[in-house]
């Protein structure tokens, strides 16, 4: 087999991967991306999967060098996919409890981190935190009707 039959695609699909994180006031943490792709919107914590990296230790890693948190608990929430001039698959995890405040970390790359009620979050936000809080909100037992 030749090196090229070996070697994927030029354009093979990406992996990402993301974190829901939750106050005790259920309000949900986002962070105000500065680049590109979607530079300017509102996202949760996350980033490029690494290779031969399990997808839950890679959002640990990114939730920590994001915003200084430590997880403690995640379960898998939803997969966004995302075309934007490539092609992303990321799996989102919703972390069930954490360690440490909420800081940006990377202020390079984010311009701001913040809690919001995830009913009603700061606009424009990213195809993932789109996915997620739809995801979310799909999860949640509806509230009786007074």
């Amino acid at each position: 087999m030749t090196r090229a039959a070996t070697e994927p695609p030029a354009e093979s699909p990406r992996a990402g991967v993301g974190c829901v994180v939750l106050d005790a006031r259920g309000r949900v943490l986002l962070i105000r991306r500065r680049r590109p792709p979607e530079a300017g919107c509102w996202g949760i914590p996350g980033g490029k999967l690494d290779f031969a990296e399990p997808l839950k230790a890679a959002a640990a890693r990114e939730l920590h060098e994001e915003t200084g948190l430590i997880a403690r608990g995640m379960r898998l929430l939803t997969v966004c996919e995302q075309f934007d001039g490539g092609h992303w698959v990321s799996p989102i995890y919703r972390v069930s409890g954490f360690e440490g405040e909420a800081r940006l970390m990377e202020p390079d790359k984010h311009a701001g981190l913040s809690w919001f009620d995830p009913a009603d979050p700061p606009q424009p936000l990213t195809a993932a935190a789109r996915a997620a809080l739809a995801a979310l909100a799909a999860s949640r037992p509806a509230r009786p009707e007074s």
